[in-house]
């Protein structure tokens, strides 16, 4: 999981995400990048985006190449015994306790979860949101969940402080449909937080289903 290749040798691609494509869409993709026998192309992940995450490419002479994103496991990591206390310093219950970090913006898909969240406070469910991160739909989403008390905001937040944050949360919600990849979602799962993502986009392809997260069918035509 991470970047996704292609290997092309005497006109073939040489890949396991050459599945992912038609031979329509391959000879497009080799034409629009000018692909020529030894070059890799570097994808971003989830490889039915078709390519429009497009990193770069570069010419190697080995057959094969992956490079993957990691993050720091010794800063990200579960902080076991400290929820509650955790909690208590946002002005949280025991509620179950949603989460949400990163950019604050419209293209994050917030406005369905901010849609999400209310119809379940006003179906009579107790749940908890925080949201962690600073962007321009940030006064636009505060002002469209002012009512609901149980909602935090905590702007930008230091690296140190984020597995406090994901050890105080019972999931992890990303509900973006243009993300390559998400940093994020992977820090969540490395403090023990399951993470909740869409089906598309790249994601889905950093957790486990059933075991570290879950995917959920995107509409992204309909922005939910």
């Amino acid at each position: 999981k991470g970047l996704a290749f292609i290997k092309v040798e005497n006109g073939e691609w040489k890949s396991p995400i050459v599945k992912f494509f038609s031979d329509a869409e391959k000879a497009e993709l080799t034409k629009r990048l000018n692909i020529e026998n030894g070059d890799i192309v570097f994808f971003a992940a989830a490889p039915w985006e078709r390519a429009c995450a497009i990193l770069g490419r570069t010419r190697l002479e080995t057959a094969q190449l992956l490079v993957k994103r990691g993050i720091d496991t010794d800063l990200f990591a579960p902080v076991p015994g400290e929820q509650k206390a955790l909690r208590a310093c946002y002005g949280l219950d025991e509620k179950f306790t949603l989460l949400y970090v990163g950019r604050v913006s419209l293209d994050k898909s917030l406005g369905f979860l901010a849609r999400v969240y209310r119809e379940l406070v006003d179906s009579g469910e107790e749940v908890n949101l925080v949201i962690a991160g600073d962007g321009p739909m940030l006064e636009e989403l505060q002002r469209t969940l002012q009512d609901y008390p149980r909602v935090r905001f905590t702007g930008r937040v230091d690296e140190k402080v984020l597995p406090l944050l994901y050890s105080l949360a019972d999931l992890f919600v990303f509900p973006s449909t243009m993300d390559t990849f998400g940093m994020a979602v992977l820090e969540a799962q490395a403090c023990g937080l399951p993470a909740l993502v869409t089906s598309v986009g790249g994601p889905q392809e950093v957790i486990l289903p059933g075991e570290t997260g879950f995917v959920l069918p995107a509409d992204r035509d309909r922005g939910q």
